[in-house]
């Protein structure tokens, strides 16, 4: 069987690759054995649902890394998670709490707070011309902000969304101190999933509100570390 293709964001933050989607799959295929290979593509539009990430799977080329990861499961005879205990059902929880809550909350911190927006405006101007990297970077934020704004997120200001992050990851910090993984006893998807957000704020030099908090927890902490560790990732 032919290594999928993996198509995401460029590696950053000693992680192999900046997207929160990307970093959750390369980390699922790591944590079970499946191999990959990892194409960089900054230019989301480039995949069916112009989105990151995407993969080719024999031949096969599919969006969504939920959907990724069910094909690729089938394909590598892995069971679909179960939520027959209660660390595993909580885990469900756990990983909604990351794609709805905590993703938004990263693009605002990375892509709308001014020490965030310098670095993606310098990370802009790296890969294209300079004219060109100013308009991607005011029309990126000018639509992440509809779209944030949409969602009710920018709406409670800079002070109550910052709150709100640090709640989230309090609550996930005396989680971990009491469980080996965000599903129990063994790592799982939603394990996966809180490492492709939390690993690029621990990991990032930027001082934003959230992230600063991130790094003071030591249970988060201690948890990517192992993550990374399984997944012959640099520790965050």
């Amino acid at each position: 069987m032919t290594p999928a293709t993996i198509y995401g964001f460029s590696p950053a933050f000693g992680l192999p690759t900046s997207g929160p989607f990307a970093l959750k799959l390369l980390c699922w295929c790591a944590l079970n054995g499946v191999p990959y290979e990892f194409a960089v593509e900054n230019n989301p539009a480039k995949g069916p649902l112009k989105k990151s990430p995407w993969a080719v799977i024999d031949g096969e080329t599919v969006a969504d890394s939920d959907a990724i990861i069910a094909l690729l499961a089938r394909r590598h005879g892995i069971p679909p998670p179960v939520a027959d205990t209660a660390p595993a059902a909580a885990g469900r929880g756990w990983k909604m709490a990351a794609e709805e809550g905590l993703h938004q909350i990263f693009e605002w911190e990375l892509i709308m707070l001014p020490e965030g927006s310098a670095w993606f405006r310098e990370l802009l101007r790296s890969e294209m011309s300079a004219p060109l990297a100013v308009l991607v970077h005011r029309m990126s934020r000018r639509s992440l902000g509809r779209q944030l704004h949409a969602r009710g997120l920018v709406r409670l200001g800079p002070e109550q969304i910052a709150a709100r992050g640090r709640d989230l990851l309090d609550a996930l910090d005396l989680w971990l101190g009491v469980h080996d993984f965000v599903e129990g006893p063994a790592p799982g998807i939603a394990d996966a999933t809180m490492y492709g957000m939390l690993a690029p704020m621990l990991g990032w030099p930027m001082d934003t509100p959230v992230a600063r908090h991130a790094k003071t927890l030591p249970a988060i902490g201690a948890w990517s570390d192992t993550i990374a560790r399984r997944c012959g990732f640099a520790p965050a």
